[in-house]
């Protein structure tokens, strides 16, 4: 085993190399070069256990930028630099193999035998973006009788999975009362085959009249456990039912979705 030069730093842990596999967790990354690319600042594995405490594997692809680290991959349990991107680029040391990686982990506290576990991220190139239009009619017929009462809209395909968008005609959480709520839903959760799902999302209310739609953008880490993701306050009531605005036209609303799904985990079998 050879060790490669560590710096005097004292916030700094001493770093290995290794031929043996990581017996607690393992990260694989396909398409590494995406996942640098994507604006994805951090990937948070999902949890393991090992000498009876929970952990989790959090990288951040192009350094982490909260603690000013340039030029390096974070990787966390509880260190920052790694390893330069540059050498971690280069194929020759064999890190990155046919734009595929493999991080891991072990720890240690008691002497202990693990049969260990780990996910694969999957990123996707030329995803495709899906849209899907929802035109709700005889919209002040909606029930609306409960303050968080909400309708879907139709399941539809996008990135392998389904989706339905949710809207909240009179708010949901801290826009009760107050504001039209909308979110995007992970329809397929029942039978969800990746562990999380990566998706960047616009969700638009049309402008019938004037074309000054009301948008919101934003991406999300969509799994069994956080299966949506939205506004709460996307539209003031008093906007959206003011006839100006064109919202709500002949008691008619139309909604979109634009949607691209960028990466996928998966649990390693």
């Amino acid at each position: 085993m050879a060790n490669p030069p560590v710096s005097s730093n004292q916030d700094e842990i001493a770093r290995s190399i290794s031929e043996a596999a990581p017996i607690h967790y393992i990260l694989k990354i396909q398409s590494f070069s995406l996942l640098a690319k994507s604006g994805i600042e951090k990937y948070e594995s999902g949890e393991f256990e090992a000498c009876g405490y929970k952990w989790k594997l959090v990288l951040h692809p192009n350094g982490n930028k909260s603690r000013n680290v340039k030029e390096h991959l974070s990787c966390y349990l509880s260190f920052a630099d790694v390893i330069p991107i540059r050498t971690f680029t280069d194929a020759s040391n064999g890190y990155l193999v046919e734009d595929t990686c493999v991080f891991g982990a072990e720890v240690f506290v008691t002497k202990e035998v693990s049969y260990g576990k780990g996910e694969c991220l999957s990123m996707i190139k030329d995803a495709i973006t899906s849209k899907h239009v929802w035109k709700i009619e005889n919209f002040s017929k909606l029930d609306q009788s409960q303050s968080h009462q909400y309708h879907e809209s139709q399941e539809f395909f996008a990135g392998d999975h389904t989706w339905k968008i949710q809207l909240y005609p009179q708010g949901r959480r801290h826009g009760t009362g107050s504001h039209i709520s909308l979110y995007l839903s992970l329809a397929d959760v029942a039978s969800l085959t990746a562990t999380k799902i990566y998706a960047e999302f616009t969700l638009r209310i049309q402008d019938q009249q004037h074309g000054r739609h009301i948008a919101g953008k934003v991406s999300h880490w969509f799994s069994a456990s956080s299966h949506e993701s939205g506004w709460a306050k996307f539209a003031s009531l008093g906007y959206f039912h003011h006839s100006g605005t064109g919202c709500l036209v002949k008691d008619i609303c139309i909604v979109e979705a634009e949607l691209t799904v960028h990466a996928l985990a998966n649990t390693l079998s």
